[in-house]
């Protein structure tokens, strides 16, 4: 058994090294991963957007525009941590956030 979760932990990591090597084309399907069930997932979410960096920072701003309150939390989270503040404009419901 212990071949097999070796096994697991390299397929896990090859598909971590792809999505961050791919860069911003996979932002958009790892967003919704930062609110999943499992603690280990949304870390690796949030490692993984962390890593792309730069290209991760607009999909992630107008993914705002649409998320619920949780997925707002940790979006506006990960973009902190990646050292982006969102800045609203006069009528954040109707414009995109604006980035420092």
């Amino acid at each position: 058994m212990g071949a097999l979760t070796d096994d697991v932990g390299d397929v896990r990591q090859r598909a971590y090294d792809s999505l961050i090597k791919l860069g911003g084309v996979s932002v958009p399907s790892i967003i919704p991963l930062l609110v999943s069930e499992e603690d280990e997932i949304r870390q690796a979410a949030t490692e993984i957007l962390r890593k792309i960096g730069k290209p991760a920072v607009e999909p992630l701003a107008t993914a705002l525009t649409d998320a619920d309150d949780r997925l707002k939390t940790r979006i506006l989270k990960v973009l902190d941590r990646m050292g982006y503040k969102p800045k609203m404009k006069s009528d954040p419901k109707t414009e995109l956030p604006r980035l420092a």
